[in-house]
């Protein structure tokens, strides 16, 4: 028997599949990503499990190992130009390497690689979706090690809440880069989020531009800054030309009204870490792109 989309396959489902296999000689196979953490499929890789697992990450691709295959599968497996778009955006602090291990441009490359000492598998810098769709490994499990399991942000990403977006704030919410640090605009109306601004831009006067603009062209009623470290430039600017610009440090005490806020959180990041946490859980967020 063969399960294919394996991780979507649970519970009585599951069970009802394997009731077919119930004579000694039957055997199954399960194919799927490793997306969710959870479930039968997730169980059954671990080692010890007694089942036989077989990792098959990106680069294990005939387009980066070299394997000869007719050009038709080529073109319809995984190849480079995927696979580094999606290290721009999930794994930028990886490189790539030729086969000799020796680092190179993406289009000698062979394989991406995190930096010396780390593990692949388990580099903590590494997002969720860059470990299951690039390497073919489950995530470690948010409930343990994060805040959001990834099966709510991508419950989120399939989500629509279009219909709610006249129903609540609209505002936006920027993180300044400094250096090669990208800076990020988020526009929220209602529960509906959407990065409308991502990019690298060293001069605060171009940022503070750039966030008049999109006060302007979202209509938003302000926008709130991370004003620790370089922020803090951007918003005395912005403050100085009148605009509703407003900066937040996180690191100040939390503002619940309740008398046990500051012992449920250590300062404002965590209250807000944890409101987010809750919005997802909800299904009050919808992080369609």
């Amino acid at each position: 028997m063969l399960i294919d989309e394996a991780n979507g396959v649970r519970g009585p489902l599951h069970e009802a599949a394997e009731s077919l296999i119930a004579n000694d000689d039957s055997k199954i196979m399960m194919i799927g990503n490793p997306d969710d953490p959870n479930g039968e499929f997730f169980e059954a890789s671990k080692p010890g499990s007694g089942w036989n697992v077989i990792e098959v990450s990106a680069f294990d691709s005939p387009n980066f190992t070299g394997e000869e295959m007719p050009e038709i599968v080529l073109k319809q497996l995984i190849g480079k130009v995927y696979v580094e778009e999606k290290r721009r955006k999930w794994a930028h602090h990886w490189h790539w390497v030729d086969k000799n291990g020796n680092e190179c441009d993406p289009e000698y490359g062979v394989k991406c690689v995190p930096p010396d000492g780390v593990i692949p598998e388990t580099d903590p810098n590494a997002n969720p979706m860059w470990l299951s769709k690039i390497l073919g490994v489950f995530p470690e499990k948010t409930e343990a090690g994060g805040l959001i399991p990834l099966a709510w942000i991508k419950a989120a990403q399939l989500r629509d809440l279009t219909k709610t977006m006249e129903k609540g704030p609209n505002e936006l919410g920027a993180d300044i880069g400094g250096g090669g640090d990208d800076s990020t605009t988020c526009h929220r109306r209602g529960c509906v989020y959407r990065i409308i601004r991502a990019y690298t831009e060293p001069d605060t006067m171009i940022q503070t531009g750039n966030l008049i603009d999109d006060l302007i062209t979202t209509g938003a009623s302000c926008v709130k800054i991370d004003k620790i470290g370089i922020g803090w430039g951007v918003v005395n600017r912005g403050q100085e030309l009148h605009r509703p610009f407003i900066g937040i440090n996180v690191g100040e005490g939390a503002t619940e009204d309740d008398t046990a806020s500051d012992e449920r959180f250590a300062n404002l990041k965590a209250e807000l870490w944890w409101n987010t946490h809750s919005l997802f859980e909800q299904g009050l967020v919808d992080t369609v792109v």
